[in-house]
């Protein structure tokens, strides 16, 4: 079976072991969520490619777990030391666009984690991802109050094997935001 249908599955049996349906851990009683992350890549191979972008958000339900719809606006760029100077290469110099969807899949108390799968559009191809269709998959740890979001996540974006070049581009990073 190809991957993406176990990732798939894994990610709807996790959500499933959810037993809170109802509240919504990441919005609290907010209806709006702004939020801007960064990360680096857990690639050396390529040089240091960075990563950010800006999200909207809403809360929602996945089968009846508490979510997350998310519209992003991102970026990726990368910088290779070559004898201690900064020299851009600008094939990582990737924009995109996308839209995702987090899923509560435990939380305790004011501490969340979460699953995210997103479609995104891009507006070059690169040696990684061979389309400018790309699918990204991301897993959270968060901590709300009423008003802020932090979380720390490791993101995925490939493009699902569509093209020969699917080698992707893998991010640690932290999200930080504001619920409205």
């Amino acid at each position: 079976m190809n991957t993406y249908v176990y990732k798939i599955l894994a990610v709807l049996f996790l959500t499933l072991a959810n037993t809170s349906a109802y509240a919504n851990t990441i919005f609290s009683d907010s209806h709006n969520q702004l939020s801007m992350s960064g990360g680096q890549t857990t690639h050396k191979d390529i040089g240091d490619v960075y990563y950010f972008d800006v999200s909207y958000s809403q809360p929602t339900t996945f089968f009846r777990q508490e979510a997350r719809r998310n519209l992003e606006v991102g970026h990726f760029q990368s910088y290779l030391i070559n004898g201690g100077e900064n020299t851009n290469l600008t094939r990582y110099k990737v924009n995109f666009f996308g839209l995702s969807e987090d899923v509560v899949l435990f939380d305790f108390g004011n501490f969340y984690t979460t699953a995210r799968l997103g479609l995104y559009l891009k507006d070059v191809t690169d040696d990684r991802i061979g389309s400018k269709v790309t699918f990204g998959e991301s897993i959270s740890f968060g901590y709300r109050t009423n008003k802020l979001i932090i979380e720390l996540f490791g993101r995925h974006f490939s493009n699902g094997s569509l093209t020969e070049y699917n080698a992707g581009h893998d991010f640690l990073g932290m999200r930080v935001g504001i619920n409205y």
